[in-house]
């Protein structure tokens, strides 16, 4: 759901790199074209990949793997996404925007 709403405020045929240490977010590139191919179609949360679907063919990704450093951008985002998978958990889906002031902590 995030990587789509990155996504959707892109122009059409922009490039955007993604630096993650997500296997599955490094991956997706890959599984949403095996799927349009007709091979290993998901058979869970097929809103959601319809809406990456739909935003990868207006928008050129690039995946890195990143190894998050301790007190690093990508460690800092790890743990915002933690947070919200728990929150989500409990509460349900949600969208929040991390705060301006938290991201210059973590030197993003």
């Amino acid at each position: 759901m995030a990587l789509a709403a990155a996504l959707a405020g892109l122009p059409e045929g922009a490039e955007m790199d993604l630096r993650t240490s997500c296997a599955p977010v490094l991956a997706l590139p890959g599984r949403i074209a095996a799927a349009e191919a007709g091979q290993a179609a998901p058979l869970d949360d097929l809103d959601l990949w319809a809406q990456a679907a739909t935003a990868l063919r207006r928008v050129r990704l690039v995946t890195h793997l990143a190894e998050p450093a301790p007190g690093g951008p990508t460690a800092f985002a790890a743990a915002w996404a933690d947070l919200a998978r728990d929150r989500a958990k409990d509460k349900g889906a949600f969208s929040a925007v991390i705060p301006k002031s938290n991201l210059a902590k973590a030197g993003v």
